[in-house]
C-alpha cells in the first residue's frame, strides 16, 4: 500500500514547482519572482521531484518501513539466476612467440 503522505508531498511539490515555473516564465505577476530566470529553472526541478515523489514504486508489503528500503520492488528478475561465467579458456599457442626479424643490439 502507498504512503498517502508521499502522495500529499509530491502533489504539492508539484503544484509549487509548476507555479514557480510560470511566474520565473513571466506569466504569473505580481511577485518578486515574476520574470525571475532562477525560478525560471528551480520551479521545473521541483515539479519533477514532485512527480517523481508522486510516482515512487509502492514497498513489497504494508510491514516494511518505506524509509528503511534500500532498493525499490520491481518486476525484473534476480541477477542471481543468470548463470556465472565459466572457467577461463587456454591459450592456444602454449609456448610465447618469439618475433623474428628484429634485432635490438644493432646500431641505426
Amino acid at each position: 500500500m502507498r504512503s498517502w503522505v508521499l502522495t500529499v508531498v509530491g502533489l504539492v511539490l508539484t503544484v509549487a514547482g509548476v507555479i514557480w515555473a510560470l511566474q520565473g516564465f513571466g506569466e504569473i505577476g505580481g511577485s518578486f519572482m515574476s520574470g525571475n530566470s532562477v525560478w525560471a529553472v528551480i520551479g521545473p526541478l521541483v515539479a519533477a521531484a514532485g512527480l517523481g515523489a508522486t510516482r515512487a514504486p509502492a514497498a513489497a508489503s504494508g510491514l516494511a518501513a518505506t524509509g528503511v528500503r534500500f532498493h525499490t520492488v520491481t518486476s525484473w528478475p534476480s541477477p542471481s539466476r543468470r548463470p556465472a561465467i565459466g572457467a577461463p579458456i587456454n591459450p592456444s599457442p602454449r609456448k610465447a612467440t618469439v618475433a623474428t626479424g628484429v634485432h635490438r643490439n644493432r646500431p641505426v
